[in-house]
């Protein structure tokens, strides 16, 4: 189904089902139904979506199952190649999820940002070999308040290299 700037449009259902054997064992286990639509860009993609999303998880500290209430999230993921005088892509996502009601420890979630970008560059030709640099921004990590919790808070830049096999 296209239309206008509309490439698609997308019935999406996504499953997270984590395991951690570590002390805080959050088993995180996320869920997430909606509509996306591709965007219809000259190369790459662009790609917006909304959902219900719907999250539980373990609160090792205090040994207890945390159910969150269903909330709504908002994403866009994207790539866009470019050439300057070697292949490269700048690509992303950005996701805002709503507050997900009390924490394994009673308190009020906030609604969380996350925007991850990163410009990569081809090295060789056809080599598999990239790299690039990469920025992370994370407000109110995992819905604690970033004004109350320590680390709730992330700036992020990365070096980054990846191999294609």
């Amino acid at each position: 189904m296209s239309f206008g700037p509309i490439k698609d449009v997308n019935l999406i259902g996504r499953a997270d089902f984590q395991t951690k054997n570590i002390q805080f064992a959050p088993r995180a286990r996320k869920l997430a139904a909606g509509v996306s639509v591709d965007f219809a860009v000259p190369m790459g993609f662009v790609e917006s979506g909304v959902y219900a999303y719907l999250e539980t998880n373990h609160n090792g500290i205090v040994g207890k199952d945390v159910s969150f209430d269903t909330t709504y999230q908002i994403d866009t993921s994207w790539m866009i190649p470019f050439n300057v005088g070697t292949p490269a892509q700048w690509r992303g996502t950005f996701s805002y999820t709503g507050a997900k009601g009390k924490d394994g420890f009673g308190a009020p979630t906030k609604a969380e940002t996350r925007l991850f970008t990163s410009v990569m560059f081809e090295v060789g030709n056809k080599s598999g070999l990239s790299v690039g640099l990469g920025y992370e921004l994370w407000r109110n990590k995992y819905g604690n308040n970033q004004s109350t919790t320590p680390g709730a808070k992330q700036n992020t830049a990365q070096l980054i290299a990846e191999y294609k096999f």
